[in-house]
């Protein structure tokens, strides 16, 4: 079997220094504590310029206006649609207007068929008239059932 060598390693004892701290050194000690509970100023920003595009709404409704597709306007088309008619659009363009979509659908502005958006029909606008509560008629009494006995007429015979 293998036999185990005990090493020792020297290490040379340092006299314990007594821990004397200059006031300048204090000083900068606590200066990093005392920043970090303050709340931090926020950064200024430079305002947000206006899109050089119209809305998603605007965009989208022209889209599907334009393309006249029966049964409504694919995603990829409106995109498409919409990359060719303005050309300074964000980077991220096509997943907003995924989102927008979506959105327009559950606000009721556009109908999804399938993977199709088409605009949701048109109803006019004028309420219905409410009338009056029409006068009930009073349905007809019911007339008793005759039963046929022709099962008795047969035995009799």
């Amino acid at each position: 079997m293998a036999t185990e060598e005990a090493v020792v390693v020297a290490v040379e004892s340092v006299p314990d220094l007594p821990l004397v701290v200059a006031a300048d050194e204090a000083a900068e000690v606590e200066q990093p504590a005392a920043k970090s509970k303050k709340a931090k100023e926020p950064k200024t920003r430079k305002p947000r310029s206006p899109p050089s595009h119209p809305p998603y709404v605007e965009m989208v409704t022209e889209a599907i206006v334009t393309l006249k597709e029966k049964n409504g306007s694919s995603q990829y088309a409106i995109t498409k649609f919409a990359e060719e008619k303005h050309k300074n659009l964000p980077a991220n363009f096509k997943k907003l207007l995924l989102f927008h979509l979506k959105k327009l659908v559950v606000s009721g502005k556009l109908v999804k068929v399938k993977g199709s958006f088409k605009l949701p029909a048109t109803r006019p606008s004028v309420p219905k008239p409410v009338a009056s509560a029409p006068a009930k008629k009073k349905p007809a009494p019911a007339k008793p059932k005759t039963v046929k006995v022709t099962w008795l007429l047969l035995e009799l015979y």
